[in-house]
């Protein structure tokens, strides 16, 4: 069979070349400065490595990128699996004390298409508060030790009620465990309305979708539960009071209920006896277990560039702040992209060399508050339109992100 010329081959081989030709000399290190330190894991390039990095980042770059944003919690699309490295377990890198700390910067780091080091960057954790370990031993709460109290607020046709418990004051804290056992009344008498046990994650309830911990209880660390109800398609019911137990507490306690059941969010026809769901028991303060790196508190900008013409050469800047004095030791790899639908992403090395300041060991770092700009250059796509520009530092998982987009227009 004779192979016919794929034409989108044809197509990238070219873009790969405007790529090559449109890049600068590799930067120049000033000679009054340290080496730059590799770290485990450098991915080694023989001579001549500016030619083929260049053609296959144009290749990286032509095939379209989802546009990412930093959030609660990490930037999706971006490649931080085992091209990120290991992750460290030791206390984050801080900077020694500078010898000079500029109170400007001026000009921009220039861009230079480093190869990534895959360094290893420390990172720290802090654990859960409050400490699991504190309910162990203690002895389970009995129904006469407790006090609750109940809230009901509603909202988009949902009603939520927020039970809390406490230990009365002088007694000595005790635990309980898992979901609590609800009785639904009115006026004193049983009423059957189904509930089931459903662990939820939205703005009304604990901050944990999951909590397979004991809770320790005492005056003055409550817990907390959470009780969902929306979508009743049948004769309304009475809910004035809910029965709360759990399993050897020795009695129960009662709290005021929903009151009536919610309206009906579907086809009235329809006839739908929604349960009202128990959401998770967890601590009514709880902050779960977070690890970061010294680039957590780092804010990013991206300066919007004009329209540029297809097949060019995109520069922009990129806007780094630290909060606090930041060494640049391991000089972290980057990401960047510029695309519209599928994720692809081309990595690289840090120009931390080009960073004007240096601590008293001679590496360049952040100085606090004060704005660091790098260049950043991309070939743009041969093609007109709306596309996304991404550029992210490569930290461990389940870190902060920094990490930034911009719009890019092609014309």
């Amino acid at each position: 069979m004779t192979d016919r010329p794929d034409p989108i081959d044809d197509r990238l081989q070219g873009y790969a070349a405007r790529w090559r030709d449109a890049l600068p000399p590799p930067p120049a290190v000033p000679a009054d400065l340290p080496p730059q330190r590799a770290a485990t894991g450098v991915r080694r390039f023989s001579g001549g490595w500016w030619l083929p990095l260049g053609a296959a980042a144009a290749v990286l770059a032509v095939v379209v990128v989802l546009a990412i944003r930093p959030g609660a919690d990490a930037v999706n699309g971006v490649d931080r699996g085992v091209s990120g490295g290991p992750t460290a377990t030791s206390s984050a890198t801080t900077s020694a004390t500078p010898t000079s700390t500029s109170t400007t910067v001026s000009g921009v780091v220039p861009w230079a298409p480093l190869p990534p080091t895959f360094p290893v960057i420390p990172t720290t954790g802090v654990p859960e508060s409050p400490d699991p370990a504190l309910a162990q031993g203690l002895p389970v709460c009995r129904a006469a030790d407790l006090r609750a109290t109940s809230e009901l607020t509603g909202a988009t046709g949902t009603s939520y009620l927020f039970v809390q418990l406490v230990e009365v004051p002088g007694r000595p804290a005790c635990r309980l465990e898992a979901f609590p056992t609800i009785v639904s009344l009115a006026n004193g008498a049983v009423v059957t309305i189904p509930s089931e046990n459903r662990p939820v994650t939205d703005p009304y309830s604990p901050p944990v979708s999951s909590y397979p911990r004991t809770v320790r209880v005492a005056a003055d660390t409550p817990a907390t539960f959470t009780l969902s109800w929306s979508n009743w398609c049948a004769p309304a019911v009475q809910q004035s009071q809910v029965r709360v137990s759990w399993p050897g507490s020795g009695g129960t306690i009662t709290v005021a209920g929903f009151g009536h059941s919610p309206s009906c969010q579907g086809d009235p026809q329809v006839t739908v006896r929604s349960p009202f769901v128990i959401t998770t028991f967890a601590p009514a303060v709880y902050t779960p277990e977070t690890v970061s790196t010294a680039y957590a508190k780092v804010a990013i900008a991206i300066a919007a560039p004009p329209p540029v013409a297809a097949s060019g050469v995109l520069t922009v800047e990129v806007t780094l702040t630290a909060a606090a004095d930041l060494a640049l030791d391991p000089c972290p790899d980057l990401t960047m992209s510029i695309g519209q639908q599928s994720a692809t992403t081309a990595r690289f090395g840090l120009n931390c060399s080009g960073v004007p300041s240096r601590n008293s060991q001679g590496q360049p770092y952040l100085p606090a508050g004060v704005p660091v700009r790098f260049a950043m250059q991309l070939p743009t796509p041969d093609q007109p339109g709306e596309y996304k520009l991404v550029w992210a530092l490569v930290l461990p998982d389940g870190t902060p992100a920094v990490a930034e987009g911009a719009a890019i227009t092609v014309r």
